[in-house]
């Protein structure tokens, strides 16, 4: 099990801290203050209410309820509409599409945040040249995502940069209570897409298995594990597959010896496919589900164990990754603690996985955890921990600190001013919310 947990994790964190250092690569020293009311104009998640810096918290927060809920609403749409594609095996039309986007987002998205790199650090690249890598990138990721079965290991690396780029965009293009009220409406949807009967998610799903095809979405497979405990298990499947096989020939034999051949032998072979058309999916799965065909003693042997193929929506990291992108926006501190929360959310997830031998979503878990740890961050553990270090900078003034002597008030300004900024910069914003006396 800690071999395909670590398959899971590995590409979740590489997601997560390639938006964080785009975050903190690109952002400048007025983004804490002016960043959402600048950037956020002309957004699909900002279409109800554009925030600004200025408007009241009651204001923000029914401005961000509503941007949420339009984008959940426009979210459960395009699934759905998958899902009547899928149904109606239009999965051209859906893979066009995937094509489609995943071009606009290498050769579009990415291209613009490796302008800004380019910019930032002031590296200069001629124009042939970089549209030259922009569209060998473009070109080489839409083919080995969504057209060309290639290496596994290449279409990994192309999903997890999808996730970062998008997850960029969302971090610098929406603004904070919107991004907020997001998430958790996402994790909200999430548990209703996957876990309830008419959950376009589990709909999707049960269709792929039914008909044995690909689901038609970006899912990034983590395929982890003992090469000998995935074989054993096979071999233990084979064989029990074998003794079934063996146990039908003899009925069979039994069956044709009796002068009720045709009567008998309809009625086993009815039963035969109504089994069979019970067993096949009674989960809905965003996770790879478990071979529900094995007996009990390979139930008992498997328990605890993870899928041999592990199946994580790319959803799940864009959003991991915005929700600890957005906690950098606020400090390093913040952002490595929610990262924490997230990963732990996500390990207790595949736990249930491992135990209940069903899907779960994979957002609600970790996104809630991650809320909670950044509020707590954000409005108890900073402004405390900015208060003890102002407090202590004023108990290191001398007793015979004298305010009408200039050389000892700028002496006493500057070392001041020096607490402050180390602390400043290791919190981030929170010497604003608690006042230093």
């Amino acid at each position: 099990m800690k071999r395909e947990v670590q398959k899971v994790v590995l590409p979740v964190s590489v997601a997560i801290w390639a938006t964080v250092c785009f975050v903190e690569m690109l952002r400048t020293d007025s983004d804490d203050d002016s960043y959402d009311a600048t950037n956020t104009n002309g957004s699909m998640v900002s279409s109800a209410y554009n925030e600004k810096a200025t408007d009241s918290t009651k204001t923000k927060m029914i401005g961000s309820v509503e941007n949420a809920f339009i984008f959940v609403l426009f979210v459960t749409a395009a699934t759905f509409g998958l899902y009547l594609l899928f149904k109606h095996r239009c999965g051209s039309v859906i893979w066009a599409y995937m094509a489609f986007s995943g071009f606009s987002i290498f050769g579009v998205l990415g291209a613009t945040v490796a302008l800004q790199v380019l910019r930032r650090y002031e590296i200069n690249v001629d124009v042939v040249s970089f549209a030259f890598y922009t569209w060998n990138v473009t070109v080489v990721g839409v083919l080995s995502v969504f057209l060309w079965p290639g290496s596994l290991r290449v279409k990994q690396g192309f999903l997890v940069l999808i996730s970062v780029i998008v997850a960029y965009y969302f971090v610098t293009q929406i603004a904070e209570w919107t991004t907020w009220t997001m998430l958790v409406f996402m994790a909200i949807y999430d548990l209703y897409a996957v876990l309830t009967p008419n959950g376009p998610l589990r709909k999707i799903v049960e269709l792929s298995q039914e008909r044995e095809e690909a689901i038609p979405a970006l899912v990034y497979e983590a395929r982890g594990g003992s090469r000998s405990g995935n074989g054993s298990r096979r071999r233990r499947r084979k064989k029990s597959n074998s003794e079934r096989q063996g146990d039908d020939a003899s009925l069979d034999g039994d069956l044709s010896s009796s002068p009720e051949k045709d009567a008998v032998g309809e009625k086993t072979s009815l039963l035969g496919r109504e089994s069979n058309g019970s067993s096949k999916i009674e989960t809905a799965p965003l996770l790879q589900r478990f071979d529900e065909n094995d007996d009990d003693d390979d139930d008992d042997d498997d328990e605890g164990d993870l899928p041999e193929g592990i199946k994580l929506g790319l959803g799940d990291f864009i959003f991991y990754s915005v929700l600890v992108g957005r906690a950098a926006m606020q400090s390093l501190f913040c952002a490595v603690f929610c990262y924490v929360a997230v990963i732990s959310g996500l390990i207790v997830t595949l736990a249930g996985l491992a135990l209940h031998k069903a899907a779960l979503p994979a957002l609600p878990v970790s996104i809630a955890l991650g809320v909670i740890t950044f509020v707590a961050i954000k409005f108890l553990i900073e402004p405390f921990l900015v208060y003890e270090f102002g407090r202590d900078a004023m108990e290191s003034i001398p007793d015979d600190y004298n305010p009408g002597m200039s050389s000892s008030t700028s002496s006493t300004s500057s070392m001041s001013s020096s607490s402050s900024s180390s602390s400043y910069s290791l919190l981030g914003q929170s010497s604003s919310y608690w006042p230093l006396h």
